[in-house]
C-alpha cells in the first residue's frame, strides 16, 4: 500500500526526494521490481491466503506505474495483473475468493480497473459491466436487509 501512496501522488523511480535518510526513488524501484519479478505467467502477482486480495494491491501499482512512465515492462505485467484479475472474475461479474462474492473485493477490483484505464491499458467492456451490474444487485439486497449502510454507500459509489 505504501508504494501505491508514493505512485498515485506522482512519485517514481526517478524521483529524488529523500525522507529521513531513505530516497523514494530507489524505494519505489525496488518495490515495482518486487512485484513484476514474482509474477507468475498466468500474471497472478500473490498466491496464497487472501491471494485475491493482495494481488488486487499489486495490481493496483503496477497499474498507479502505466501513467505517469508507461515503461513497456510496466505496461506488461500491469496487462498480465489485470488480465489475471478477469480471468478470476466470478459469472455473476463479481470478484471473491473461498464461500462467495466480496463487495468489498469487487470495488477493489473497480479501483484497479480504472486505474489501469487511466494509464492506458484496455479493458473488455463486459468485465465494467459485469461489476457494476453486481456491486448494484448487491446493494439491492443490502437495501432489503439490515445491512451495514457504510458498505451499501461504497456498493452505490462503485457502480456508475
Amino acid at each position: 500500500m505504501a508504494l501505491i501512496s508514493f505512485l498515485a501522488t506522482g512519485y517514481t523511480q526517478f524521483s529524488k526526494d529523500e525522507f529521513d535518510g531513505i530516497q523514494f526513488g530507489p524505494a519505489i524501484k525496488r518495490g515495482l521490481e518486487h512485484l513484476t519479478t514474482r509474477q507468475d505467467d498466468d500474471g497472478c502477482l500473490v498466491r496464497g491466503d487472501d491471494y485475491l486480495k493482495k494481488h488486487l494491491w499489486g495490481a493496483l501499482a503496477l497499474t498507479e506505474y502505466c501513467g505517469p512512465i508507461g515503461s513497456p515492462v510496466n505496461q506488461e505485467s500491469a496487462a498480465k495483473a489485470v488480465a489475471y484479475l478477469g480471468s478470476r472474475q466470478r459469472p455473476d461479474g463479481s470478484w471473491g475468493t473461498g464461500d462467495g462474492p466480496r463487495p468489498m473485493t469487487t470495488l477493489l477490483a473497480l479501483l484497479v480497473i480504472e486505474s489501469a484505464r487511466a494509464g492506458g491499458l484496455e479493458i473488455p467492456d463486459a468485465m465494467v459491466r459485469g461489476a457494476n451490474n453486481a456491486l448494484a444487485a448487491q446493494a439491492e439486497r443490502d437495501a432489503r436487509s439490515s445491512f451495514d449502510p457504510v458498505t451499501t454507500a461504497a456498493l452505490l459509489s462503485g457502480t456508475h
